[in-house]
């Protein structure tokens, strides 16, 4: 195992227009203290030079929710992708000295059996403030903010035709995907989930059984941002439609694909084809994103 002994100073900006800052971790009154959540057993050093062909770094994978639970791993990430991680910030709300992306290591830990999501990333505080003595302190910081609310007209979206639909599988539908006549992608009957495809500078998002959160992340996407090497942050987008059901759409806007269609997370049942969006460069002669889901779906942006 290699520690820093060297400490390590950042800074975690904060909203201050909408909540969406970093919570503390705050104990309550007891006369025990309660026992430090931690990795049953971790491994961190510093990666060694990069290897041709060695696929995907930068990332965390494993842990609660995945496929492999108990075991969290990362190949060159830096101090910035822990952090991201550990405290679920943007990374446009991470401000410190270039150690942050120029310093990477390997990372294995064992993650105790029946932990939380929210148990892992306090271990990987714990675990950033043991090995790399890491302190930070927060300041507040402006970023713009976009409300979503139902149009004039009042909304268009349908509730879905798949009440008890299943979340979409990888493997269960074709990437690139199958269109219908007008260009959107056919999604499987009976699967939730949403898929893209780009042709003549369009976007066409097809949403089948999904929630108001799954058009904001679309959204958020086509906002958000490069922050740095293989680094994206999301606009700000808050829902006030008061729409809670699940919902069958589609939508066509103007713009290739994203950058961080590409880079963000993917959501569950997300089923993009990067390839067929990076190939799409050329802005279309359709609406842009607002102006499309106002008039397609009813949901204007807040002026």
């Amino acid at each position: 195992m290699e520690n820093s002994l060297v400490p390590k100073t950042l800074v975690l900006g904060a909203c201050t227009t909408f909540l969406c800052s970093v919570g503390g971790l705050a104990a309550a009154p007891s006369d025990q203290a309660a026992p430090k959540i931690e990795f049953e057993a971790a491994s961190v050093k510093p990666s060694g030079p990069q290897k041709a062909g060695a696929g995907i770094f930068g990332r965390i994978i494993g842990g609660p929710g995945t496929a492999g639970p108990i075991q969290l791993r990362g190949t060159r990430v830096t101090l910035l992708n822990l952090v991201r991680s550990a405290y679920d910030v943007p990374y446009d709300q991470i401000s410190g000295p270039g150690w942050l992306q120029d310093e990477v290591y390997d990372i294995v830990a064992r993650v105790p059996k029946g932990s939380t999501k929210d148990q892992l990333k306090l271990m990987l505080q714990n675990l950033l403030a043991d090995r790399f003595r890491l302190t930070f302190h927060r300041e507040p910081k402006e970023f713009e903010v976009y409300g979503l609310s139902i149009g004039k007209g009042g909304s268009k979206l349908k509730p879905t035709a798949f009440p008890d639909a299943q979340p979409l599988r990888p493997g269960e539908s074709p990437i690139p995907p199958d269109l219908d006549p007008d260009g959107f992608p056919i999604l499987p009957p009976g699967k939730s989930g949403a898929t893209a495809s780009a042709a003549h500078g369009l976007m066409y998002w097809t949403f089948q059984s999904m929630p108001m959160s799954a058009l904001i992340a679309n959204i958020q996407s086509g906002l958000g941002r490069e922050t740095g090497f293989n680094t994206w942050a999301p606009g700000r987008v808050v829902d006030q439609t008061g729409l809670a059901a699940k919902y069958d759409f589609k939508v066509r806007y103007s713009g290739a694909g994203q950058i961080g269609d590409v880079l963000r997370p993917q959501a569950t049942g997300l089923a993009t084809s990067q390839e067929s969006m990076l190939d799409n460069q050329d802005p279309g002669s359709g609406p842009d994103l607002f102006t499309a889901i106002e008039k397609q779906l009813g949901i204007a942006k807040d002026t």
